[in-house]
């Protein structure tokens, strides 16, 4: 049994919903991404698996991840996502998510995590095609897991929160967040995020829902040896100002 089994298992004996995704007895339709790694954090089996209308589908998907390590933390980020539910004129549609991976933390060069914080946002489309009565509605809700491999039954779970709160009824951008604290720092842990978009159209009417980032982070300290941190783009933007004083102040020396 493979470790995604063995979550379903325990998530199951749990009691932990997984939203509308079938994940356990049927064929599983996901793309696999490339191991990526910053600041003594590596991610590996990198997944995803997406049902569009209730039907497993490889054309959503999450994209390759890329990692970055700054001065307050690690950030696991998805930029391009291919995730959106979409209907029209009377009915309904969803677009079921989760993506899962495996973090591992070289303890020479950062600290063990104890949050994992996840972030995302997107946009809701509605268009009434010249009726005055609402085009429908959309709504996003999903779930943060954490599972220490020392312990698998072990469950850390956060609720995701948008703002504006859903149900969506007009056209706006939308974001996303949700955390979860482990009961110990850990090593070497397992990380899933379901993501569930839903929406209901009018007749006449179409309404769109879709989903533009998906990052995670995880804050850390660096240790002795560790890598240095990425500055901040305020940082950045300082040091650029102060290296010009000072070579205009060089440049007025030699006059």
């Amino acid at each position: 049994m493979n470790f995604l089994s063995k979550r379903l298992v325990a998530l199951a004996a749990a009691g932990v919903a997984l939203g509308s995704v079938a994940l356990a007895g049927q064929a599983i339709a996901n793309t696999a991404y490339n191991n990526v790694a910053a600041g003594g954090y590596t991610f590996s089996n990198i997944q995803d698996v997406v049902t569009v209308n209730g039907m497993a589908t490889s054309s959503q998907y999450y994209g390759q991840p890329t990692a970055e390590a700054t001065s307050n933390g690690i950030y696991l980020m998805f930029n391009a996502p291919n995730i959106s539910a979409t209907a029209a004129n009377g009915t309904s549609g969803t677009s079921i998510s989760r993506v899962y991976f495996d973090v591992g933390v070289n303890t020479k060069l950062a600290s063990a995590a104890s949050s994992v914080k996840s972030s995302e946002y997107g946009g809701f489309s509605a268009l009434t095609l010249g009726s005055t009565a609402p085009a429908g509605d959309g709504s996003v809700s999903g779930e943060l897991f954490v599972s220490p491999y020392s312990n698998p039954s072990l469950n850390y779970v956060g609720a995701l929160t948008t703002t504006p709160a859903g149900p969506f009824l007009t056209s706006t951008p939308w974001s996303g967040s949700a955390s979860t604290t482990l009961g110990a720092p850990s090593t070497s842990f397992h990380v899933a995020m379901n993501n569930d978009l839903l929406v209901n159209s009018n007749d006449p009417g179409v309404v769109s829902l879709d989903k533009k980032n998906l990052t995670f982070f995880f804050p850390t300290t660096y240790n002795s040896g560790g890598p240095p941190a990425v500055p901040e783009p305020a940082t950045l933007a300082l040091v650029g100002v102060g290296g010009v004083a000072l070579l205009r102040k060089k440049r007025l020396a030699k006059c």
